[in-house]
């Protein structure tokens, strides 16, 4: 989230009497603005996101700094008497529930199934198959933040959500890359983007990439059985996760420094469950991935993959 974007809610709740205090990795003010609020129940996360655990408000400070502009969100007193005259009480089925990282734990869907689908204009043109990227792998596309949405699915529990992380929709944009949504960190949940009981059951071995749209791209040439650690570094966590389902590993991770590194701790993480490859990159510059080949590059390299030896 922009620095000046966070000043500027700062500002404007301050305004109104609630003060934002830091609290991990999550800014929490004393009342929500969207309602009479009379216990801490306002989170606003470093990527730019906002939950009440109260009313159910979510959405992203762009969205909540306009709500203000547009008069949409009174003041804690002004809501208050509000709420009174109406004698109405939000449906508590309309609450977005957050789990604490690393819980593996249902989320409701509600929330990122209220995002548009992902636009078909930024699928073709990085090439990847419309239908696989819409049904397969249920991209959304986030308008307030212009990212793409990548919702993760726990291999524990399949018809549940557990989280989703996001990449920028313009490379030119300000900021990182990829970003993890409302708190949810893969990494420390034993999370892979891509893994799921399918693929376990027909798959003994696996192909490990860095990022979710890796993954897209292998699907894409036809290879099902890819997963992202959504980081450089695969975590033990995701390792122990691997290593219950699969016995040989393939990693594929971007050419360059980082993807050395992540390769070298793959390969520590993961060698006490199977044997582990690596397919090296024929193209060799820096921040190369598997979206920068053909398909027939990419079924020459797995062809030669080797055994992981630094």
């Amino acid at each position: 989230m922009l620095s000046s974007q966070l000043e500027n809610l700062r500002d404007i709740l301050t305004e109104i009497g609630i003060i934002i205090k830091r609290d991990g990795d999550r800014y929490l003010s004393c009342h929500c603005p969207y309602h009479s609020d009379s216990n801490p129940s306002f989170a606003i996360y470093d990527d730019g996101g906002f939950v009440c655990w109260g009313c159910g408000q979510r959405g992203y400070v762009t969205r909540l700094i306009n709500d203000f502009a547009d008069g949409a969100v009174a003041s804690f007193d002004e809501f208050k008497k509000r709420k009174k005259r109406e004698g109405k009480k939000k449906d508590s089925d309309d609450r977005f529930i957050v789990p604490p990282v690393g819980r593996t734990e249902y989320i409701d869907e509600k929330f990122f199934f209220t995002f548009p689908e992902c636009p078909a204009s930024w699928i073709t043109s990085r090439n990847f198959d419309v239908e696989i990227c819409v049904r397969d792998f249920e991209l959304r596309y986030d308008p307030w933040e212009d990212r793409i949405v990548f919702p993760l699915r726990s291999i524990d529990y399949v018809e549940g959500l557990v989280g989703a992380v996001a990449r920028k929709r313009d490379d030119k944009n300000y900021g990182p890359k990829y970003s993890n949504m409302l708190g949810f960190t893969p990494a420390k949940g034993g999370h892979l983007y891509g893994l799921t009981k399918g693929m376990t059951e027909n798959y003994t071995g696996v192909i490990l990439t860095e990022g979710p749209t890796d993954v897209l791209t292998m699907a894409t040439f036809d290879y099902w059985n890819v997963v992202a650690s959504c980081t450089a570094n695969l975590s033990e966590e995701q390792a122990s996760i691997l290593g219950r389902y699969f016995d040989t590993f393939t990693l594929f991770y971007d050419y360059g420094d980082a993807g050395f590194n992540g390769n070298v701790v793959a390969n520590e993480r993961l060698t006490k469950y199977g044997r582990v490859y690596h397919m090296p990159h024929t193209k060799q510059e820096d921040g190369i991935d598997p979206g920068n080949y053909a398909k027939e590059e990419i079924d020459e390299m797995y062809a030669n993959r080797k055994w992981f030896q630094l």
